[in-house]
């Protein structure tokens, strides 16, 4: 599909694999990518942001910036690159916080790729399953959402974001009830209480389901 994109629209394709060489190594929960393009030998460089997925984004906009450096009239150095990728701030994406003495991870995962990527982070870096806030708008897909968490998950607490689109605490529960029964699961509708609650059963607690809960739970961070 996109390969014809390309072709009607008379743009080049470059898939971002090709010609590559990348060995990644997780430290602490981030990457160190060691990478080769087509273009230039990197070395190491230290990702900013957490979780082993980062590597191949980091690579993808690496080789995004080196085809505008060969087609246009500006160029973007391999220091400017190294700097970019290992400097990096992305809020509610794995991201670190505290929230009335809780340590949180925080990420706005909202859909089954970002819910598995999560989730493979938590076993990788944690080595165990850990309780999950989780809160998700009405009109995501709720079953697949859910169901790609629960290999990570020791418990559900599940909650509401403050807007109409938010699927309830209740209809979430049903789901969970249905796609992961083995996962204990309770509802607080207020996402700070219910950060509390889930901490009862061990920190950090996860929060995911919607960047509008990561939204109101980082206004709570201390």
């Amino acid at each position: 599909v996109i390969g014809n994109a390309c072709r009607e629209a008379g743009a080049s394709l470059v898939r971002v694999v090709d010609g590559v060489t990348a060995g990644v190594q997780m430290v602490n929960g981030r990457a160190r990518l060691n990478l080769i393009t087509p273009v230039r030998a990197y070395g190491a460089l230290n990702l900013a942001l957490p979780g082993r997925h980062q590597a191949l984004n980091a690579t993808t906009a690496i080789r995004l910036l080196e085809v505008l450096s060969s087609t246009r009239d500006f160029t973007i150095g391999p220091e400017a690159i190294s700097i970019g990728v290992e400097d990096a701030i992305w809020p509610a994406r794995l991201e670190t916080i505290h929230v009335s003495s809780v340590e949180v991870l925080l990420d706005g995962a909202h859909n089954r790729a970002g819910a598995r990527a999560l989730a493979a982070h938590v076993l990788e870096t944690y080595g165990r399953r850990l309780p999950l806030v989780v809160g998700v708008m009405r009109d995501k897909a709720l079953d697949q959402l859910i169901a790609a968490l629960v290999p990570a998950a020791s418990h559900f607490v599940f909650t509401a974001a403050s807007t109409e689109r938010a699927a309830t605490p209740p209809e979430l529960l049903a789901v969970s009830t249905r796609v992961a029964p083995d996962v204990p699961a309770v509802v607080e509708t207020r996402p700070v209480r219910a950060l509390i609650t889930a901490a009862e059963h061990g920190t950090p607690v996860v929060v995911a389901g919607s960047l509008y809960l990561a939204g109101e739970i980082r206004s709570a961070r201390t």
